[in-house]
């Protein structure tokens, strides 16, 4: 699925076993995607890309994807994950990697990987990511701030990962009521 317009509603929608990304969301802005899911995609389950600002996404699932379940990038401002996690088998859950002021709020839920090489539960190289109240787990680094300046880390529960459970490369952090176990 491809959506290159603004202003959508998107709901209950799935993209499973494609030869690349399930979702690609491409130079669009203020939409609202609710319970999507996409699995066993050949790429990302959810790339969101290219100056996509302002989208929501609620209550979604990124599952067994060959790459990252959830990719941001490419100055993809200001959007926003509810209750929408990401697994991979071989990948990270969610890769922030052109997107500044992301906030995710897991609301409880779980992300959970396979301790894999070089792998992230939640990976952000850019400022003002939010991570909060996830459960993340079964990674090589459960959440990693690389370079993410003014975030914050909340509530967050980081668990079994085989290197670091939260790294922070970032200037201007707040971390609050995370807690790491091995």
């Amino acid at each position: 699925m491809q959506a290159d317009s603004d202003y959508n509603r998107i709901i209950n929608t799935n993209a499973s076993s494609n030869s690349n990304n399930g979702m690609r969301f491409y130079t669009v802005s203020n939409n609202t995607l609710i319970n999507l899911s996409s699995s066993s995609n050949s790429s990302y389950g959810i790339w969101i890309w290219s100056s996509s600002t302002n989208n929501t996404l609620v209550n979604s699932t990124f599952s067994s994807n060959t790459s990252a379940g959830i990719m941001i990038s490419i100055g993809s401002d200001n959007n926003s994950l509810y209750s929408t996690i990401g697994n991979s088998a071989s990948s990270s859950a969610l890769y922030i990697d052109g997107g500044q002021n992301i906030m995710v709020d897991c609301q409880g839920r779980q992300m959970t990987g396979t301790n894999a090489d070089n792998t992230y539960g939640i990976y952000s190289s850019q400022p003002n990511t939010t991570i909060k109240n996830c459960n993340i787990n079964n990674f090589q680094h459960g959440i990693f701030y690389n370079g993410a300046s003014n975030g914050t880390i909340q509530n967050n529960n980081v668990s079994l990962t085989y290197s670091t459970s939260i790294t922070t490369y970032a200037l201007y952090l707040k971390i609050v009521g995370s807690r790491s176990f091995w």
